[in-house]
């Protein structure tokens, strides 16, 4: 999860650290995952979309995957 961030968002901080990690406890690692793709699909490269779009449910890929 970190490499996929760093990879596409940015650098990963101390309290970013601490947001992947609890993102990691209470989501499933795939809606995490999609959200950072999402976040990338939408040009929008911040931690801060990414906690939107997990807040809001499954992110769309997720929706998809159960149709």
């Amino acid at each position: 999860l970190i490499t996929l961030y760093e990879q596409n968002i940015g650098l990963v901080t101390p309290m970013i650290l601490d947001e992947l990690r609890e993102a990691e406890d209470r989501y499933p690692m795939h809606w995490v995952e999609d959200a950072i793709r999402e976040a990338v699909r939408a040009n929008a490269r911040s931690w801060r979309y990414i906690s939107k779009v997990l807040e809001g449910g499954p992110p769309m890929d997720d929706k998809m995957r159960r149709v």
